[in-house]
């Protein structure tokens, strides 16, 4: 009677180990799963902090272009207004 018992009770543990196997090899499948997902989205978030800093880069560059065109407007609208007053006082 107590083998029966002992042998039911060991039926019963490998039983709760298989399911204990198979649950922590869905949870490593998944583990790999997400670190996967995370690594893609790292290499996104790389990807996009280079396309930011070309971003951010070009808008300096057309800000200077801008700042540079206007200096040139300026100069050339006191040649005008010079070259006006000049042609009437002239």
């Amino acid at each position: 009677m107590r083998i029966a018992v002992l042998e039911e009770s060991v039926k019963s543990c490998e039983v709760e180990c298989k399911g204990s196997r198979e649950t922590v090899l869905r949870l490593v499948e998944e583990l790999d799963l997400e670190r996967s997902k995370a690594a893609s989205s790292a290499a996104a978030l790389d990807s996009l902090k280079v396309e930011l800093e070309g971003i951010v880069c070009r808008k300096r560059s057309v800000e200077m272009e801008k700042q540079t065109l206007e200096d040139r407007l300026e100069a050339s609208r006191r040649v005008t207004e010079a070259a006006r007053r000049e042609s009437q006082f002239g």
